[in-house]
């Protein structure tokens, strides 16, 4: 991040994001069994992604990132800006 041009590329945003929601709560992953269980509960991994917890220090930096670049919509990755705004 010490140099701008180097730090803002579209190349290094996703590996921001992955830093920044890569934190697992355990115990949220391990769901009670019941009989009355949604079959389809941990499709696509969806109860891992509802776990995850935010790391604040990466978080803090994709935003600055995104700051440097000048906007969302400066972003050149198709999808990029929908997936950090969502």
């Amino acid at each position: 991040m010490r140099d701008p041009s180097r730090a803002c590329t579209d190349d290094n945003i996703p590996a921001v994001i992955c830093l920044a929601y890569n934190g697992l709560n355990v115990a949220a992953v391990e769901p009670a069994k019941s009989p009355s269980q949604a079959p389809l509960m941990s499709l696509q991994m969806v109860d891992h992604y509802g776990a995850l917890n935010t790391v604040v220090m990466h978080a803090e930096g994709l935003a600055k990132l995104v700051t440097m670049s000048g906007s969302l919509s400066k972003l050149e990755i198709e999808g990029l800006a929908a997936i950090i705004s969502s």
